[in-house]
């Protein structure tokens, strides 16, 4: 034993075996670790249940009866040695070799114990960090698109407004000459008609955009109902529907769009842009095309669920559908940050956003608080 005492001044733990598994020496270092817990003393044997610790039982024979060296990473909570059993809370390195045979020829094995405690935490911590900085660059990337989104279609409808203004005033004109001229027949009156009303469904078709562009933090919650944010964002997609043939079934008159919940106007008509831009994406091809948003009102809560025609979302999919940049669109069809988004938005507002699998068609759950929490 006093060849091995030399190990006490090492801050590493060791243990020396021989080849009936007893401990020949075992150094201060780890005694100060782990006796005062297991009373683990010089002599006693490790003795341990074979088939709950493989990998440890496999490297300790192979470096008895083969003499080759293995290397494992561990958390000691539980040890995989059964005497250190202690309420020990660390992670080690644990270097398993074989000594060279002295004049004896007494097989020896070397257990090296490093203690990477602080490098997992540091790690960790990293980590933690990383995710951090990755939750704020994509919500940093979606305030900066939605920034560019409203100066655009601010001036996108700027540029168009002048131009309708023209058109809705010639309209008049022509109308009033005619009418002073005795020249205004009902067919030509239904015609100006059909132009006037073209170029208003233009006019708030701008309007509703630039209310779902607006720039907004998700601080500014203010008392809404469904009826007012679903209200523009079905200008768009009302159009739309008619060019695509989907069926849009949605009744505002219902109360579940009555009540007035607080909530970010502007972040919730991004929710139902990008989860109707989804459906539409998802039913266009199919034979049978509808969309509904329907819901019901509790005491203290609204849910709302948004169905299409499609046959649900596959499990693999499922899974990583709210993973960020995860998409099932073509390349240059979507970033694959909408999903991922609209979590987070319904996140903030202490709600929650999920899939119905008990539903035979695709159906994404909003669940959104009536009042929310004081903070």
């Amino acid at each position: 034993k006093e060849k091995y005492y030399f190990l006490n001044s090492l801050n590493i733990g060791i243990i020396v075996l021989n080849e009936s598994k007893k401990i020949v020496f075992i150094n201060e270092w780890l005694l100060k670790k782990i006796a005062p817990e297991t009373g683990v003393r010089n002599g006693d044997f490790l003795d341990y249940p074979k088939d709950k610790y493989i990998r440890f039982n496999q490297a300790l024979t192979e470096a008895i009866e083969g003499g080759r060296s293995s290397v494992l990473t561990m958390q000691l909570n539980p040890i995989p040695i059964e005497l250190f059993h202690g309420e020990i809370s660390l992670s080690y390195n644990l270097s398993i070799s074989r000594l060279s045979k002295g004049h004896d020829k007494a097989v020896r094995v070397l257990l090296q114990f490093t203690d990477v405690t602080q490098v997992k935490e540091r790690e960790k911590f990293l980590q933690e960090k990383q995710r951090e900085i990755d939750s704020q660059r994509e919500k940093s990337f979606y305030q900066e698109r939605l920034s560019s989104l409203g100066e655009l279609t601010t001036s996108i409808a700027h540029e168009i407004n002048n131009p309708l203004a023209i058109l809705k005033m010639n309209y008049m004109t022509i109308r009033k000459i005619l009418q002073r001229k005795e020249l205004l027949s009902s067919d030509i009156d239904e015609i100006i008609l059909e132009g006037e009303e073209t170029i208003q469904r233009i006019t708030n078709l701008i309007k509703s955009v630039q209310e779902l562009a607006h720039k907004s933090g998700v601080d500014e919650f203010s008392k809404v109902t469904f009826k007012e944010i679903l209200k523009s964002v079905l200008i768009v997609f009302t159009e739309k529907s008619r060019s695509t043939g989907i069926d849009l079934r949605i009744d505002l008159s219902k109360e579940v769009f009555q009540v007035p919940i607080e909530a970010n106007r502007s972040l919730i008509g991004q929710v139902f842009v990008n989860l109707l831009n989804n459906a539409f994406h998802a039913v266009k091809e199919r034979e049978e095309k509808w969309i509904s948003i329907d819901g019901e009102v509790f005491e203290d809560s609204i849910t709302l669920r948004l169905i299409d025609s499609g046959e649900g979302i596959k499990k693999e999919i499922k899974e990583k559908i709210f993973l960020p940049f995860y998409t099932t669109k073509d390349i240059g069809e979507g970033t694959g940050l909408g999903l991922s988004t609209n979590l987070k938005i319904i996140q903030s507002h202490s709600g929650e956003l999920y899939i119905d699998d008990e539903n035979p068609n695709t159906c994404f759950v909003v669940h959104l608080p009536i009042k929310q929490a004081q903070k």
